[in-house]
Formats: structure tokens, C-alpha cells, sequence
């Protein structure tokens, strides 16, 4: 099990006691494909920045997805005038 974490301006995975940071910058889409913490305040950060993030379960079957507020309405959007 890791946890995402927002520090300063940049991203961070912790799991087994190690941190990798990711530049928020050059992220578009996480793709979280086992058990992971989060929290709004990270959820905030990544819709600030258009971040999208999907989930899998353990045995890589799909959970969901985060679309930041914007994008998803974007997305809603285009859905209904196509139909």
C-alpha cells in the first residue's frame, strides 16, 4: 500500500518508508493500479491542475476515475450534444 501526497508544489508516493516526487508540471493522468491513500487536499491539487487519476483494484479490474471539475464538465458536455 502507498500514499499520494501533495508537498509544496509537486507530488509525492510514499510506500515501504521512500519518497518519489513527480513535478506536477509534466503529469497529466495517474494510473493507480493497486491499493493507495489519498485525501481531498491531494484531490484539489490535482483538479488545480488538470490532473486526471484512475483506479484499479488489486486484481487490475477498473474502480473509477477522477476527472478534475473542468474536464469532466467539458466531457459531459460534449457526451450530450452528440446525442
Amino acid at each position: 500500500m502507498g500514499e499520494l501526497t501533495r508537498i509544496d508544489n509537486s507530488l509525492c508516493f510514499r510506500k515501504d518508508g521512500k519518497n518519489v516526487y513527480i513535478p506536477i508540471e509534466n503529469t497529466k493522468e495517474i494510473y493507480c493500479l493497486n491499493e493507495i491513500s489519498i485525501n481531498t487536499k491531494l484531490l484539489d491539487f490535482l483538479s488545480q491542475n488538470h490532473v486526471v487519476v484512475h483506479f484499479f483494484n488489486y486484481y487490475e479490474g477498473y474502480s473509477g476515475t477522477f476527472y478534475p471539475r473542468n474536464q469532466y464538465n467539458s466531457i459531459h458536455n460534449m457526451h450530450t450534444s452528440c446525442m
